[in-house]
Order: structure tokens, then C-alpha cells, then sequence
């Protein structure tokens, strides 16, 4: 790992040694490839890392963002340990898979900010017991979608298939170049009717977080 900071920035050096480890662990879990480096640049601000990419400031600029083909990864802050954005440098020969499964592999992985999966699904069912959550086909043809819609119930959705049909089945679907391919296939591993806009995935997201739970 090669950090790229601020002359005034310190680093958490001990919190970027587990870098090492979660690059192995979910390498070794995939049958993938670890990278061999990985550069991380670090910005002190959001403004900052727009500054970097060279682009106008937007409403809601990332905190992180990575390029898996160039292995970087930018940082609008000091935190030196983003597994969300080493699980895409990890995945990076699946960096063209459906945006529902590419952020929903990482999500499962490398978890959302500073939450795990587990708690990140959590803190989204609590945010959302009151409200409908999307359909299987909002998820993944509705334009307006929300973002952590997107990356909760991504993961939720690989996590089934990871856990009922295996390694090789969700690795197949990452190399799937066609939304409607990656639907019909999906829509026969879940159970659901390619035609429902109306069904909410509810009770998915909230049977894997009983399954997550009580792994605990």
C-alpha cells in the first residue's frame, strides 16, 4: 500500500495494516488474485478530491472513489483502511458487471463507511420501517434510485446467491454483460416475477439480516 497524503496529515499506521489482511482474506474467499499494490491518495476534503479529479463541485461529492484498473484509490479524508473501495480494486476484472451487483459485492465485503455489512443492512431496515423498500426490478431499472437502496440491496442479493448457490454462480453473474441476463438469472435463483414492480424485497433484506445476525 502507498499513501499519498498532506506533509501535515499523520497516518493511522496500525488501522492500514489491516489492509494486508482483508486484501488475502476476500482474495482467498473468491479465488481471485490479491493486487499486488495498491496507491492511495489522500485528500483533506471533499472540495479537495474534486479538486484532484479535476471536475466542478457537485452537490454531493464522494468521500471515496476508486479506479480498480489503475489500483488508486481517492480518499476525501485521512482514513487509510476503506475496504468498500479495495473490495472494487479486489473485483476489478469485474469492473463491467451490473451496477446493482458491483457495488452490492463490494457493499458485502467491504461493508458501507465505517459500518460492515451486517450493520449497514441493519441501520437500513431501521431507516426504512416506515417506508417501502423497492422491488427486485426498481433495484435495478429505476433511474431515481437511491444510492444505499442500491448498495444494501445489491449486497443483500449476493448474499443469497453467494450463500444458497455458491462462489462460482455469483462470479458468473459478475461476468454477465447484459442487464436483462443478469435479471431472468437472478429472477429464477430468487423466486420473483420479472414483471412485479409492485413486491417489495423486504422480506430478503430483512431474512439476511437475521441470517447475519445471528452468525454473530
Amino acid at each position: 500500500m502507498t499513501y499519498i497524503h498532506h506533509p501535515t496529515e499523520a497516518l493511522d499506521t496500525a488501522r492500514a495494516e489491516l489492509c494486508g489482511g482483508f486484501l488475502r482474506d476476500v482474495s482467498d474467499r473468491f479465488g481471485l488474485r490479491a493486487p499486488e499494490s495498491i496507491t492511495v491518495i489522500l485528500a483533506r476534503s471533499r472540495d479537495e478530491l474534486c479538486g484532484l479529479l479535476g471536475v466542478e463541485y457537485y452537490a454531493f461529492p464522494p468521500q471515496a472513489i476508486s479506479f480498480p484498473e489503475e489500483n488508486t484509490i481517492l480518499e476525501a479524508s485521512s482514513e487509510v483502511f476503506h475496504p468498500h473501495e479495495l473490495a472494487h480494486v479486489i473485483f476489478k476484472d469485474f469492473n463491467s458487471a451490473d451496477p446493482v451487483l458491483r457495488e452490492g459485492i463490494a457493499t458485502l465485503v467491504g461493508g458501507s463507511g465505517k459500518l460492515d455489512f451486517a450493520d449497514a443492512l441493519a441501520q437500513y431496515l431501521d431507516a426504512r420501517s416506515g417506508s417501502r423498500i423497492p422491488s427486485f426490478v426498481e433495484v435495478f431499472t429505476d433511474q431515481g434510485i437511491d444510492q444505499s437502496d442500491q448498495y444494501i440491496l445489491g449486497a443483500v442479493i449476493c448474499d443469497f446467491v453467494l450463500r444458497y448457490h455458491g462462489r462460482a454462480m455469483l462470479l458468473e453473474l459478475l461476468h454477465m454483460d447484459r442487464p436483462s441476463e443478469v435479471m431472468l438469472t437472478l429472477c429464477n435463483l430468487l423466486g420473483y416475477d420479472i414483471e412485479d414492480r409492485q413486491g417489495s424485497m423486504r422480506p430478503l433484506a430483512e431474512a439476511a439480516h437475521a441470517r447475519n445476525s445471528s452468525v454473530r
